[in-house]
């Protein structure tokens, strides 16, 4: 529901010294002031469909991972969404040569 027909998703990520960051950019009709202070709320939807539950979970998660989430939205230009999780310098994937 995020882009109409010829919208676009870019996803990105990088690790700095302490932090790892996931964006997720949109190029769909964008989030009001009002959706977005409430739309990490459980139940909150403004689909017909839905739950709610979704971004509700996904704040939880990164709330418990002592992270945070940055939303920069205008409407009619799209949306990008910023997750920040705590990171370690050195830290390395399991198999990973230090080579």
């Amino acid at each position: 529901h995020a882009t109409g027909a010829g919208g676009s998703i870019e996803l990105s990520g990088w690790a700095e010294p302490d932090t790892i960051v996931i964006t997720v950019h949109d190029s769909g009709r964008g989030i009001s002031q009002e959706v977005r202070s409430r739309m990490f709320d459980p139940f909150y939807t403004t689909q017909k469909e839905g739950s709610g539950l979704g971004l509700a979970v996904v704040h939880q998660v990164i709330e418990q991972h002592h992270g945070s989430i940055m939303v920069d939205s205008i409407v009619g230009r799209g949306t990008i969404i910023r997750l920040f999780l705590p990171g370690r310098a050195g830290n390395r994937s399991p198999g990973e040569d230090n080579g």
